[in-house]
């Protein structure tokens, strides 16, 4: 069985670009993985504009971030 870490560090090494889309809570990262992505990354501006409803302007913390990641991760 493949670790996530090794299967990114796969895609990156082959040619070409690989498209990761942005999600920023559990239903993104879940339509993300039925569309057939390989990736995706967490985008902060996306986190802070759904959580709060602000721009990021710097006001999610570590941890709230990797709460959400957690999350992503999960529903993923």
């Amino acid at each position: 069985m493949t670790t996530a870490p090794a299967e990114l560090r796969r895609l990156l090494s082959e040619p070409g670009m690989v498209r990761a889309p942005g999600v920023y809570d559990g239903i993104g990262a879940h339509l993300v993985r039925r569309a057939g992505f390989p990736v995706a990354y967490l985008t902060g501006a996306g986190a802070v504009a759904a959580g709060y409803g602000l721009p990021d302007i710097g006001l999610a913390t570590a941890t709230e971030m990797a709460d959400r990641a957690e999350v992503v991760v999960e529903a993923s």
